[in-house]
């Protein structure tokens, strides 16, 4: 994983709710993209079990939380 998309996971894992959200809103997410991300670093789901609930493929999981954390890095 890149440097920055280290950083920026780590970012919203160590925020706050108020924090989360800003970040959230500031990075511009699609609503997938949200959710994920939710399901991810709230819930804390794997990836495997994100996949199995939106009835999807791990990469497509995977690739969701890149762009992610590389538009959270951005923002």
């Amino acid at each position: 994983m890149k440097a920055e998309r280290r950083a920026a996971r780590q970012r919203l894992k160590d925020a706050t709710r108020a924090e989360y959200t800003a970040l959230v809103q500031a990075a511009n997410l699609t609503p997938i993209q949200c959710k994920i991300l939710a399901m991810h670093i709230c819930q804390g789901n794997s990836v495997v079990k994100i996949a199995m609930e939106l009835c999807c493929c791990e990469a497509t999981v995977r690739n969701a939380l890149a762009t992610t954390y590389d538009k959270v890095a951005k923002a």
